[in-house]
């Protein structure tokens, strides 16, 4: 599930852009490679490292003041060598 959030920044600062995982209560990334490795890192733990598909969603919120809001269920797929 994503959901996508405009924030507007404080005064005439900037906003910071971040995501947050619901499986990670109070954490930010703020890194596009730090947050595809945590979906890779949560899709193994919820599947096993070569199976790659769940019925459990992975939560996803990005907060940036470039966006408009969405909440919409999105559908990842992985594919591995071999």
């Amino acid at each position: 599930m994503l959901q996508v959030k405009s924030s507007p920044g404080p005064g005439n600062a900037p906003p910071p852009e971040y995501a947050e995982f619901l499986h990670c209560p109070n954490k930010r990334f703020f890194d596009d490679e730090r947050i595809r490795e945590e979906i890779q890192s949560e899709t193994d733990r919820l599947t096993g490292t070569n199976k790659g598909i769940s019925d459990r969603p992975i939560r996803l919120k990005i907060t940036s003041p470039h966006v408009l809001c969405v909440v919409s269920p999105i559908f990842l797929c992985r594919f591995r060598d071999g």
